[in-house]
């Protein structure tokens, strides 16, 4: 029990939005802008939004699990779980920040990531990181920290894996492929455009390709950023990686992009 409670923080730590800053005078307008009042102190029942691009039925089972848990402690608090898209996540966070809405808690993508929090659209997180645990509860680079700062924490994981038809490596008399250059032999003898088999699927979709495409890249001990933000997706070894990518898209069905 106190394992499911400490992932609904993590989940919870992933992300605050700040309601966004007023804007600033323009070229045409003088005099001082005025100070916006200090926002009134909440009271009664609050409802925080958590925004997620997991919709499946069996993660939302889960989560609801938890969400009941953390509303039995703070029988005050309840949470709307609003799913979407990884395309329009982006677009879907940005508007509301832009607008000084509450986005609630969501999953921010990297990119982003040094840009709002220094544009004060995210709220700092060092009191929960604290609680969790601090430095002792996370492997370095997990979370992400700018200027002394903690703005994010991670609460999920992926493990990718390499399925495989057993019957056609039969057939072909192949071993499963343990390295990369063995998934490239494997995949350049199976694929037969002429009798529609390609040697090796690979996700179209801009959010899986990328998620693919990651695997790549950390194999190359790289990443796209530090932990700080800083560009990393310039070295050498990410241009590797790209070859890497595109050599095996050859062997993907067409149409696949």
């Amino acid at each position: 029990m106190k394992r499911t409670l400490l992932a609904f923080v993590l989940i919870f730590g992933l992300v605050l939005s700040a309601c966004a800053a007023p804007p600033a005078p323009t070229a045409g307008q003088t005099g001082a802008a005025e100070q916006p009042a200090a926002p009134a102190e909440e009271s009664g029942p609050r409802v925080i939004t958590f925004f997620t691009t997991e919709a499946d039925p069996p993660q939302l089972e889960i989560l609801s699990q938890i969400i009941d848990e953390y509303h039995e402690m703070h029988p005050d608090v309840f949470i709307d779980v609003v799913t979407g898209t990884p395309a329009t996540r982006g677009e879907r966070i940005a508007t509301l920040l832009a607008a000084g809405a509450d986005a609630g808690i969501f999953e921010i993508e990297p990119a982003f990531a040094r840009d709002w929090a220094e544009a004060g659209f995210l709220l700092p997180l060092d009191d929960v990181f604290q609680a969790i645990g601090g430095e002792d509860e996370y492997v370095p680079g997990s979370y992400f920290q700018l200027k002394g700062t903690v703005y994010a924490l991670p609460y999920a994981t992926s493990v990718y894996g390499l399925w495989y038809r057993t019957d056609l490596f039969e057939e072909a008399g192949l071993e499963p492929p343990t390295n990369y250059e063995e998934v490239m032999a494997a995949a350049e003898a199976l694929t037969d455009p002429a009798n529609g088999l390609y040697g090796i699927a690979i996700p179209g979709s801009t959010n899986a390709s990328v998620n693919f495409f990651s695997t790549f890249l950390w194999q190359q001990c790289l990443d796209y950023f530090t932990p700080q933000g800083d560009l990393l997706f310039d070295q050498p070894e990410a241009l590797e990686a790209v070859k890497k990518w595109v050599a095996m898209t050859q062997y993907a069905p067409p149409g696949f992009e």
